[in-house]
């Protein structure tokens, strides 16, 4: 009975002390940040690195990532691995890449904590106390005569300035007086809820292509909405592998128009088109030939400028366009006549029709 008692007090104690060693091996076993370098080529664009990991004697997928870089970080746990790098040329297409390369991460135990220094004992300098000399006052003495004269001078000084204050004041309202009332201004016409317009612009997408030409033009069906109908023509590369670029997108968007008080405002859109063109390398071509999808945002300055931005996926890759151009914005003018804000010289003489109605029986027999 007793040995059944201690083997029961031995399993549970053997149970409870499991998570606290888990815990100290976590402590003790940290990942190593590993650094994976290689040699790239002219013609990539970007690389895949792959890494497997040995698993009871068989590597297994661990780890897949992009990058443009001809270098890798990663943080890794002890044990055995390979890896390989899969380049991508200019036109996004995988080549057979590197053999698998084996290497292993070692455990490296944590250094133990050095012991905190004793902290030192502060020394205080004695200060010397500095004791008051009579050399270091100076009194002056004051009669009643002459403090009575001074504040007779301020008193003056101070009446001085308010004469000159206020003859300055009486100065400017006359000023004022003399001029004539000026007149009011003519209320200006509200700016259109509509976004009819057609412009030009160039701008940029900082990749290929480095230079875009825009030719849009909008029409508003309804208030604060927009179609707009365009073509963008794209020039230059900046791979040096690229002897000759070019691109022509047209595109069409929906979107909504917010106008400013009086002239431009905000317009927000999407829509897409289709993207035709060539790429001509040293060793060979590349046509263009994708449908693609777009957003836009931008603002209209003063009904003159257009500044927006672009965003442009064919669901595999984004890129971006900024630009910034003049427009014409078609507006329907609204003429004020200067007799509608004029009093007529005979108002007084003009009678009244509601006075007509109203009047006595007499008046109207």
């Amino acid at each position: 009975m007793k040995s059944n008692n201690l083997l029961f007090i031995f399993i549970f104690l053997f149970f409870i002390s499991i998570p606290f060693l888990n815990a100290q091996s976590a402590e003790q076993v940290q990942p190593r940040t590993i650094r994976i370098t290689w040699s790239g080529g002219d013609n990539s664009l970007r690389y895949q690195v792959v890494i497997e990991r040995n698993v009871n004697g068989s590597f297994r997928s661990f780890l897949r990532e992009y990058t443009e870089s001809t270098f890798f970080i990663v943080s890794l746990m002890p044990g055995e691995y390979r890896y390989r790098i899969i380049p991508y040329d200019v036109i996004n297409r995988p080549s057979t890449g590197t053999q698998w390369i084996n290497f292993e991460v070692k455990f490296i135990p944590p250094p133990e904590p050095e012991p905190e220094p004793e902290p030192e004992a502060e020394e205080f300098e004695e200060t010397e106390e500095l004791e008051d000399s009579e050399e270091d006052y100076i009194e002056y003495e004051f009669s009643g005569a002459e403090i009575e004269d001074w504040l007779w001078e301020e008193i003056e000084l101070e009446l001085e300035k308010e004469e000159e204050e206020r003859r300055a004041l009486e100065e400017i309202r006359e000023e004022i007086q003399e001029k004539e009332p000026e007149e009011e201004p003519v209320p200006s016409i509200p700016n259109s809820p509509r976004f009819h317009s057609i412009g030009i612009s160039g701008g940029s997408s900082f990749i290929d292509p480095l230079a875009i030409v825009s030719i849009h033009g909008t029409i508003s069906p309804f208030k604060y909405t927009y179609l707009e109908l365009g073509c963008d023509f794209g020039f230059i590369s900046i791979y040096e592998q690229v002897e000759k670029f070019y691109c022509i997108y047209p595109y069409a968007n929906l979107g909504f128009f917010i106008p400013f008080k009086t002239k431009g405002g905000l317009f927000i859109g999407a829509g897409g088109g289709y993207m035709t063109g060539l790429i001509d390398f040293s060793f060979g071509q590349a046509e263009i030939d994708i449908i693609a999808y777009n957003a836009a945002v931008g603002i209209n300055i003063g009904n003159i400028f257009n500044i927006s931005y672009t965003l442009i996926t064919d669901l595999e890759r984004i890129t971006n366009k900024a630009s910034i151009g003049f427009v014409y914005r078609f507006l329907k003018k609204e003429r004020v006549r200067k007799s509608d804000t004029e009093i007529p010289e005979d108002w007084d003489e003009l009678s009244d029709p509601l006075e007509d109605e109203s009047g006595t029986e007499e008046d109207r027999e």
